[in-house]
């Protein structure tokens, strides 16, 4: 297999791999109420809490994460993450996720973008069969992103998840290779 990719790039958007210098991007962007809701954590975490979870990314070799940069007037400027939380090679499946940080950012596609450019990354370069997700049933504009990407709701998990005093249900959206393929093909 051929080296894996670092920067991957639809311009006028590209995925790259996060540096250490991006933890303070990650502090502000996951010390955001709002996007912390939409993603399940309980709290902002601090710069040491931070710094030792992207160490952990790091040595974990079942993780690819990923910065999602946007090209503005010639510089490419940080506006969110995406990446695997779960990567198994000898089953050829990831667990994937996406996070728009600068919420100014919302609403113009990015999102669908950048999960496109890491489902080209992990169906090509990495060979997988399956990319899943969970999302919150509630937080409709990301299950938009990852419909126009081409993942599916193949089932619903109900109160899955404990989060400011309720219950949540999760959609566990999914596509296969295949259909990865197909959806190119039509395009």
């Amino acid at each position: 297999m051929a080296a894996e990719r670092t920067v991957l790039t639809a311009a006028p958007r590209r995925l790259r791999r996060a540096l250490a210098s991006d933890l303070a991007h990650l502090l502000r962007w996951y010390g955001d109420p709002v996007v912390r809701g939409n993603l399940g954590l309980f709290a902002p975490l601090t710069a040491a809490e931070e710094q030792h979870w992207y160490a952990d990314q790091i040595a974990d070799p079942s993780n690819r994460l990923f910065i999602v940069e946007v090209c503005h007037d010639a510089q490419w400027l940080p506006i969110g993450t995406a990446g695997t939380d779960y990567l198994d090679l000898p089953n050829q499946r990831a667990t994937i996720g996406l996070a728009i940080g600068e919420r100014d950012c919302w609403n113009q596609g990015h999102g669908t973008a950048a999960v496109r450019l890491l489902l080209e990354f992990l169906f090509d370069d990495l060979a997988l069969q399956r990319v899943e997700l969970e999302v919150f049933t509630t937080n409709l504009a990301a299950q938009r992103v990852y419909e126009k990407a081409g993942l599916r709701v193949a089932s619903t998990r109900r109160e899955a998840f404990y989060h400011r005093g309720q219950c949540h249900d999760l959609h566990l959206m999914r596509i296969r290779r295949e259909e990865w393929a197909a959806q190119r093909r039509t395009a």
